[in-house]
């Protein structure tokens, strides 16, 4: 089982899409909690620090990978990355990622 997350504002605005299985929606508090660095992660915190909680919301199951990672990338062309704290178009593997990501992973 597959499936594409969205992680929300407390105003249920999304700023992360993800695809994941298993246990992967709930892994990301537990980074933040212990200080991981990154546009999510920040905002993530940034949320808690102002008195509120973010949303999770699991919008689409399926049984084939090839599906989730299709749908994570519609959903983060509809929303727009710019819109998002996601550093890549979606999809296997770093797609389209920005010039520093793309820094790093030459590094």
């Amino acid at each position: 089982m597959f499936y594409v997350y969205e992680f929300r504002d407390q105003n249920g605005v999304p700023f992360y899409v993800g695809k994941g299985s298993k246990k992967r929606i709930s892994a990301h508090e537990a980074k933040a909690r212990r200080g991981i660095k990154s546009h999510f992660y920040n905002k993530l915190r940034k949320i808690w620090r102002d008195g509120f909680m973010h949303q999770k919301a699991i919008v689409f199951e399926t049984l084939f990978e090839e599906f989730a990672f299709e749908e994570e990338k519609r959903l983060l062309a509809y929303y727009g990355r710019e819109n998002l704290t996601n550093q890549t178009d979606g999809g296997d593997g770093p797609s389209n990622p920005p010039a520093e990501v793309r820094a790093k992973i030459a590094a």
